[in-house]
């Protein structure tokens, strides 16, 4: 299990996604279950960031790293719960980045935006944003390439 708290820096928690083009993950949390999708493991710049109960638990955004334009964004109201655990998964493909409910990637999808030239994806931070805090489970494969903040810098 992961947890992810404010104060903390922004990229809380590392998984190596290296060969993979998919993560599932549950996530407990009220708002703001924030998925980098990082080029280089520890940088942000050129991430695309997925932010699962955006804006209050009312929407899910694909942006370009943080502070980025927004590349996709639907309405998800309380998508997103304080008391229990949502499963998600986030894929990355050749040309499109995709986000939907469930274990299975590619199936329950309920956001995607084009993958821009040039992306791709070998780390994934975890984080609930600057104000929240949350509780994440991946996958044992997963797992194994976890690792913290604090052990990489």
């Amino acid at each position: 299990m992961i947890y992810t708290y404010p104060g903390v820096p922004l990229n809380q928690a590392w998984v190596n996604t290296f060969e993979d083009k998919s993560i599932v993950f549950t996530v407990k949390a009220c708002q703001d279950a924030e998925v980098y999708l990082a080029k280089y493991t520890g940088v942000f710049d050129d991430s695309l960031l997925v932010i699962i109960g955006d804006n209050d638990n009312t929407k899910s955004t694909i942006k370009q790293s943080r502070n980025g334009n927004i590349v996709a964004q639907v309405n998800s109201n309380g998508i997103l719960s304080c008391m229990q655990d949502r499963t998600f998964w986030i894929s990355w493909g050749t040309s499109v980045v995709a986000v939907g409910t469930g274990v299975y990637p590619n199936e329950n999808t309920f956001l995607s935006a084009d993958k821009p030239s040039g992306y791709w994806t070998v780390a994934v931070a975890l984080s609930t944003g600057d104000t929240h805090s949350g509780t994440w489970t991946l996958p044992s494969k997963n797992l194994e390439g976890w690792y913290r903040y604090d052990d990489i810098f």
